[in-house]
């Protein structure tokens, strides 16, 4: 019974996952699309990467735009590395999101959350000490130049065996339309223009569903599909799946760790840590194995979040199988190339794979190079203990409020005169702002001195929340008072 348990809630999990990305795309599709538009700096590149991705919740749809874009020359090609990179990071803010599920109890959701940003802390380390030398000596763009094939042979996209099963499912509720975010993004047209032509369809869309029972493919209309929709039609569609999507994903993970619970309980602790406590680079193997099969990194990271949280798995070994996790879903970009019939896509899906592979080679094989990530992690986690709302602030400040303010700051030099002056002056403003946040934490002690205000924040927070029922619980009292009073009252009138 828990096995079968086990697998309608994984399945369920997975659908929701999927159904989150679709809703996703629906809803920032015509704003991540123009954000690809007239892309011209490496770093402005980075930033939209991070943004889109996290707007569309998929690295893999991000990859489709750019590859898209480098193949009809709107993109050149050392703008789109860093695109990609981009994408890198923002695809790990969805097993971040995944570790709110444990929010109720603070020691799981302590590991839950260092679990999950031990792949952002990979991601940020590798973009800061692999970005530089790219942009400087550019040695992804000559490798994969030298490497990519003069030209591929046309053919299907490559789909992998787990997402054959849950696809069909998802795509029967809502369907999400890439192409209207490509042409977005290429400037062949607006939102408004395809959503004003009629024979054109809008962000979602009918298409042929493969039907895994019996392998056949059958043209289906999603049940949130409407003939003529307006924009504001899908969108009201995508964020009423968003929500169902929410909903269901809180439902399965919460089932998912009881059933897990019930599991590690029947069964001996030790035993399964010690099935978990695998060779680090045979891990990285096994998570790269994995993401192939369900083709998506978020869906293998966001699986094995709750086990940290359960303590099923250490931070230490959820390391090693999230940078199998990053190379599976690069290997999974690079067979799509392969059947394409653009050489760039595979050039495309090359830097990728060889941008994660350098991260590992210098983040992993040393073990004091490795701690850093991990330990950032653990100290992330530390930060939810102190104060339950810091998870918030991080994902918004990480993933939106600095690719933000860097993408504004680097799009004024694209803009020329004046604005190179401006730019150039906001350059300075953040790196001072960048050496004094240094000195803070280096001279100052600045993390013990973070950690007492989120600590302040926390008792605040939890005051409030005590003073407020104290005060319904006297409310109530004082009522029963007024209540005995009154009975009182009347019973002395009568005996007078």
């Amino acid at each position: 019974l828990r096995s079968s348990l086990l697998i309608f809630f994984l399945y369920f999990f997975l659908f929701f996952l999927d159904l989150m990305g679709s809703s996703f795309k629906v809803l920032g599709g015509c704003t991540a699309g123009a954000m690809f538009e007239g892309l011209s700096n490496p770093i402005a590149g980075l930033m939209v990467g991070i943004l889109a991705t996290v707007l569309v919740q998929s690295s893999s749809t991000s990859t489709s735009i750019v590859v898209s874009l480098v193949g009809a020359d709107a993109m050149s090609v050392p703008v789109a590395i860093p695109v990609i990179i981009g994408a890198n990071i923002g695809t790990s803010v969805t097993n971040t999101l995944v570790a709110f599920g444990q929010f109720n109890n603070d020691d799981e959701f302590e590991r839950a959350f260092s679990g999950a940003t031990v792949h952002d802390m990979f991601n940020f380390l590798s973009v800061f000490t692999l970005l530089p030398i790219e942009l400087i000596f550019h040695p992804l763009q000559l490798i994969t130049d030298a490497m990519k094939p003069d030209d591929v042979a046309d053919g299907d996209k490559w789909e992998g065996p787990i997402k054959q099963w849950v696809a069909p499912l998802a795509k029967r509720v809502i369907n999400a339309n890439k192409d209207v975010i490509k042409n977005v993004a290429s400037a062949t047209a607006t939102c408004e223009e395809i959503y004003a032509d009629s024979d054109q369809k809008g962000l979602i869309k009918c298409g042929d569903v493969y039907n895994p029972f019996d392998g056949t493919e059958s043209n289906v209309c999603p049940l949130f599909y409407k003939d003529n929709a307006s924009k504001a039609d899908d969108m009201a569609s995508g964020a009423v799946c968003l929500f169902i999507a929410i909903l269901g994903l809180c439902f399965c993970l919460y089932g998912l760790v009881k059933v897990l619970q019930s599991m590690v309980l029947a069964s001996s602790v030790g035993l399964i840590k010690r099935a978990t406590n695998i060779n680090p680079y045979f891990a990285i193997v096994v998570g790269c194995g994995v993401t192939i099969l369900v083709q998506s990194s978020s869906i293998t990271t966001s699986v094995l979040t709750p086990l940290v949280g359960l303590n099923i798995v250490k931070v230490e070994q959820m390391f090693p199988l999230t940078l199998g996790a990053n190379i599976g879903t690069t290997a999974t970009a690079l067979m799509a190339s392969m059947v394409s019939d653009k050489s760039e896509a595979v050039q495309i899906a090359l830097c990728h794979l060889f941008f994660n592979v350098a991260g590992i080679l210098v983040w992993f094989p040393i073990p004091f190079m490795r701690r850093v990530p991990i330990n950032a992690a653990k100290l992330l986690g530390n930060l939810t203990r102190t104060y339950k709302g810091f998870p918030v602030i991080y994902i918004l400040f990480c993933f939106v409020f600095v690719p933000a303010v860097l993408l504004g700051v680097s799009s004024l030099f694209d803009q020329g005169g004046a604005f190179v002056i401006i730019g150039s002056l906001c350059i300075i403003v953040l790196a001072v702002i960048v050496l004094r946040l240094l000195y803070f934490f280096k001279r100052q002690d600045g993390y013990s001195k973070i950690t007492e205000w989120l600590a302040e924040r926390q008792a605040m927070v939890e005051f409030n929340q005590s003073l407020r029922a104290t005060i319904q619980s006297h409310e109530e009292r004082l009522k029963l008072l007024e209540l005995g009073a009154m009975g009182a009252n009347t019973e002395a009138a009568k005996s007078k």
